[in-house]
C-alpha cells in the first residue's frame, strides 16, 4: 500500500516513508489521538495479498505480538483498510 505523507488511514497519519521491502512497506505515523509515534507495516502496494499471503501476515501479526523482548518491536495494534492488514508496532529509532 502506497501512500502519501499526511494520509490519514484509521486513527493513523503518515509522517515519513522508513522503508520497503520485497514484502512490506513501513511507514512512520502519529496516532491521531494519543499523539504517539508508531510504525506501520501494510503489504507493498501493487502486490494484493492471496489468502495465503493475508494469513501469513497474520501470523506474522499473532507471532509478534506474542513475543516480549527488547530487540523485538512491541505490537501496539492491528486493523483491517480497504487494502487489507495493517500492523501498529513500537517505533525503534536507528537502524
Amino acid at each position: 500500500m502506497s501512500c502519501e505523507i499526511g494520509t490519514l488511514i484509521g486513527d493513523y497519519r503518515m509522517v515519513a516513508s522508513l522503508g520497503a521491502g520485497g514484502w512490506g512497506e513501513v511507514f512512520k505515523a502519529e496516532h491521531v489521538i494519543t499523539r504517539r509515534i508508531d510504525a506501520i507495516k501494510f503489504p507493498v502496494h501493487g502486490t494484493p495479498l492471496n489468502r495465503d499471503d493475508e494469513q501469513r501476515f497474520l501470523r506474522e501479526i499473532q507471532v509478534q505480538a506474542s513475543l516480549h523482548h527488547e530487540n523485538i518491536a512491541a505490537v501496539h495494534n492491528a486493523f483491517w483498510t480497504s487494502h487489507g492488514l495493517a500492523l501498529v508496532m513500537e517505533l525503534a529509532d536507528g537502524e
